[in-house]
């Protein structure tokens, strides 16, 4: 068991830009109460609603926070005598295609063409924050109900106004079993009533004290993303993946699951920057489809695109060395993992989860695909959560140990397994290294690279694969919805039940306090280490590499993605 201090290679971080604060944070320090907010029109904390995000994830809960050298998120700088430019196109890069546009039944809460498309009644920001966006005010009086307060001056793009029907009919459509909304499990014993027009209040039939950031849309296991339900009862689920009708800064002009993606800015979005300006500043942004990371790398130098989230410090260094590109980090934003079939032979054998866990080196992992920026992971909760316990046990490199429980599993020397992992970025070469080191443990893996809808059909529903590579933002705030992907009965490949985690994550529920939920979590962070669910590999910062001319990108706080509502090109 490896002890609770944690070290991390140095890093010079004058080598990397370290940027001004964003709006959001300046908002958090005027004392926006986390209970109750009152939301005036053009106020800089509803300035970016949307979540017009760009994100670095290539998996389907994939990836996300720190900073700019430091443990606060950056922003690309933006003086006080500089006065944004409007207009032009700001031109990004996807690593891998997509399964669905639709919200309701993406995994990918923060998804960078999601996020363009759909905003949601709060927003949580970088500092840990809840605040308004399409709503004026919102209140919990207990942990029983919440009650929003729409604005009344949003429309979806087909002219359907945003009002408590919506909301009613959103959480009602991802509760419908026959969806398979990948949130369903959130949404149990709740409620939504509408007393008028803009009013939408949600009862619980139990104590849910942590439903509040549910009502975002850049968490990671969000389900506040509004959809027109006119549209949708006009096109149906698959037709309107195809062509989905939202709110939020900008439009769809252009959409390809598998391609370039066009948004076009919403001239009718009445949320504003600081100041009063209108937002959004940029006239489209174009999202690209680009597998390969040196290919992108080669496509930002070239000037083929704006932005690009790196992973590699071999790619920072070529960054760093062109004088009119920047780079842009967020700190420990991300966890990489590898998940298990925890109901198949032999990864339902709890000996041999733990052989893999202490077979693997995870400080070599640190070294070679963060160059120093990142550090070996220890466990589902890092420091950048209230919830996490410096002290917690974690697995470490032990070879000797590994073998150990590999004969105490049964399981023999040689044994053949494969493991699933993305086409797209780092994932890859991850992979390799997976296969290498668990060779020395006397496994022969296999490593399939697959698109993320064959991950999505084979890893996660069907449980055809026994190890699957994961990815995904670090949970910040209250991590329920984290422990909840990650470990609940609903998220498990193949259908796994886990009863003990399930009734821990009820018992969550009703804590009303922090203090007592940290304890809950505890106990399932403890479980995990006990049974080995699954080997923490790597704590990775999300890497921006964009040119300088692009200003007043700001990180949200799920961390893998930038919010680009506020955005502009210099000229």
């Amino acid at each position: 068991m490896g002890g609770p201090g944690r070290t991390s290679p140095g890093i010079n971080w004058r080598d990397i830009e370290v940027t001004a604060e964003n709006y959001w944070q300046r908002n958090a320090r005027r004392g926006i109460s986390r209970r109750r907010f009152i939301g005036a029109m053009g106020i800089a904390s509803a300035a970016a609603m949307g979540g017009s995000a760009l994100a670095c994830g290539s998996d389907d809960d994939e990836p996300d926070t720190g900073g700019n050298g430091g443990d606060t998120p950056g922003a690309t700088p933006t003086s006080a005598t500089e006065k944004p430019t409007r207009g032009g196109s700001l031109i990004v890069r996807r690593p891998s295609a997509m399964t669905f546009a639709d919200p309701h039944r993406s995994s990918s809460g923060y998804d960078p063409t999601i996020n363009h498309l759909y905003a949601a009644p709060l927003l949580a920001t970088a500092d840990g924050k809840l605040t308004a966006s399409l709503t004026e005010s919102w209140e919990q009086p207990d942990i029983t109900s919440v009650k929003l307060t729409l604005r009344k001056d949003l429309k979806f793009t087909d002219g359907t106004p945003v009002n408590s029907a919506a909301v009613k009919y959103a959480f009602e459509r991802q509760a419908d079993a026959k969806l398979g909304a990948p949130r369903r499990s959130l949404l149990k014993d709740v409620t939504v009533e509408t007393p008028d027009e803009y009013t939408a209040v949600l009862k619980f039939a139990r104590p849910n004290p942590v439903f509040l950031e549910s009502l975002t849309m850049n968490e990671p296991a969000g389900l506040g993303a509004l959809i027109s339900p006119t549209a949708h009862a006009k096109l149906g689920d698959d037709k309107f993946n195809e062509a989905p009708v939202s709110v939020g800064p900008f439009r769809i002009e252009k959409l390809a699951l598998d391609g370039e993606s066009v948004f076009v800015a919403d001239p009718d979005w009445p949320l504003t920057a600081p100041g009063g300006d209108k937002l959004p500043y940029l006239d489209k942004v174009i999202v690209k489809v680009i597998p390969q990371t040196a290919v992108a790398v080669a496509e930002l130098q070239s000037g083929g695109i704006d932005l690009d989230y790196v992973f590699l410090g071999e790619n920072v260094a070529q960054i760093k060395s062109q004088p009119d590109l920047a780079v842009n980090v967020n700190k420990g934003a991300i966890t990489q993992r590898i998940g298990m079939n925890l109901g198949k032979p032999p990864t339902d054998i709890v000996a041999f989860r733990k052989a893999i866990s202490h077979a693997l080196d995870r400080e070599e992992f640190a070294m070679v695909f963060t160059d120093g920026l990142g550090e070996g992971g220890r466990g589902p909760l890092t420091s950048l959560t209230w919830a996490y316990d410096g002290n917690a046990p974690y697995y470490a490199y032990d070879l000797a140990k590994a073998k150990g429980f590999l004969a105490q599993s049964g399981v023999a020397e040689g044994t053949k397994l494969s493991i699933c992992t993305y086409t797209s970025g780092v994932y890859p070469r991850i992979g390799e290294m997976i296969q290498a080191q668990l060779k020395k443990l006397g496994l022969d893996i296999q490593v399939d690279n697959l698109e993320v809808p064959v991950i999505t059909e084979k890893y996660r529903k069907n449980g055809e694969y026994l190890l699957g590579l994961e990815g995904g933002g670090a949970p910040q705030g209250d991590p329920y919805q984290y422990l909840e992907t990650n470990f609940g009965s609903a998220n498990q490949p193949g259908g796994t039940k886990m009863p003990e985690i399930d009734a821990l994550l009820a018992k969550a529920l009703t804590a009303p306090t922090e203090e007592e939920r940290k304890k809950v979590y505890g106990e399932i962070v403890k479980l995990d280490y006990d049974n080995s669910y699954k080997v923490w590999l790597l704590e990775s910062p999300t890497i921006a590499g964009h040119t300088k001319k692009t200003r007043g990108l700001s990180w949200l706080r799920t961390g893998s993605a930038m919010d680009v509502t506020a955005a502009w090109k210099q000229a």
